[in-house]
Parts: structure tokens; C-alpha cells; sequence
């Protein structure tokens, strides 16, 4: 109900997404490979990177059907959330008259069992010399401080994470990813990106 998916995107599921590189297949299992962890009780983030067009929402939106789907099978149903960050925002801005709102959508993303966070990094208009403006900061801070599994796709290699976001933010972003961290820029799984 509260999901922000693409029309486009309504559909997206593992079996609709076409996998014909070697790199578009590699994509593919990694998400199944996810689900996997996620329904055997995983926490931590998983973040998937790369250039706009290779898949990611459309993965993303298929680990959080799978997701929701997998625990209702298995008799423990999981709320379950995907949201684009840059709408999600949008909606908060607009809810600044409105504390009630704000509150609300502040509550959901962090009280929900799994997020998935669509195209985290996305510039913006109001972006400071560091990067992003220090409201958005300190809401992605707050929702990713109050979280341990969250679902992350963003076109930025781990340096513009770091770039674009403040040390304490890109920690947030790396919770967890122990093996659970795609960077399609490198075309390689890559388990060492955590600073724990």
C-alpha cells in the first residue's frame, strides 16, 4: 500500500527479468541469492551499485515481493517496503507543514521488518558542496540508524557514497554488507566493504 514502485515496475519479478549477459546473470543470482539469506533469518544491508539500466529497481522490487512472499509461506509474515528515496523525500518535504505526516513516514521506514531503498544518491537541486543538504542527511542517518535490513540500489561506486554523503551516513550505508554487496562497476561481488 505505502510502496512507491514504478508503474513499470508493478510487475518485476525474477522470472520476467531478462538475464543475457554474463553480467545481467550474475545480477540475477546474487538477488536470488539474497532472498536466500534474508528468509533464513539475515540481517544487514544488501547494496547493489552500478550505472542507471542494468536492473537494479527491477531486482530490488523482485527480493521484496520474494521477500513478503517467502514469509508468508513459511507462516511468519514480514512487512516488506520499497520505496524510491528521492519520491520518499519529495513526500516528506511536502508533509513539513504537516508534523503528523512527517512523523508517519518517519515511523514506516524504520519500523518496517525490510526496506528497500531505490536509487539512494540521486543529486538533488538543494545538494550542498558536500553533497547532500543536511535535512536529507540527517533523515537517511535517522532511517538507516533505526534498521538492519534494508535494501539499497544506487548508481554511486562506494567513493561517491562517501563523497556525497557524510562518514557517518555512508557507515550506515555499509551496515552489514559483509558479502551481501554487488558494485556492478566492478563487475565482482565484493565482501570487503564494511567498516566494522
Amino acid at each position: 500500500r505505502d510502496s512507491t514502485i514504478p508503474r513499470e515496475l508493478k510487475e518485476a519479478s525474477f522470472e520476467n527479468f531478462i538475464a543475457e549477459t554474463a553480467e545481467e546473470k550474475q545480477l540475477l543470482a546474487f538477488a536470488r541469492e539474497q532472498v536466500d539469506k534474508y528468509l533464513d533469518g539475515m540481517t544487514g544491508n544488501t547494496l547493489f551499485t552500478g550505472s542507471t539500466g542494468i536492473g537494479k529497481s527491477h531486482l530490488s522490487v523482485a527480493i521484496a515481493k520474494a521477500i513478503n512472499e517467502g514469509y508468508k509461506a513459511k507462516g511468519e509474515p514480514k512487512s516488506v517496503l520499497f520505496v524510491n528515496l528521492t519520491e520518499i523525500l519529495r513526500r516528506v518535504r511536502e508533509s513539513f507543514n504537516s508534523t503528523s505526516q512527517e512523523g508517519y513516514y518517519s515511523r514506516m521506514l524504520k519500523e518496517v521488518d525490510y526496506l528497500v531503498l531505490d536509487d539512494l544518491g540521486i543529486k538533488s537541486d538543494n545538494a550542498s558542496s558536500k553533497g547532500k543538504s543536511s535535512w536529507e542527511e540527517e533523515f537517511i542517518f535517522d532511517i538507516l540508524s533505526n534498521r538492519d535490513k534494508t535494501i539499497i540500489t544506487t548508481n554511486l561506486s562506494s567513493s561517491e557514497i562517501a563523497s556525497l554523503y557524510s562518514d557517518r551516513v555512508a557507515s550506515r550505508v555499509r551496515t552489514g554488507l559483509e558479502g551481501n554487496f554487488l558494485d556492478r562497476k566492478s563487475t565482482r561481488l565484493n565482501s570487503s566493504h564494511s567498516d566494522r
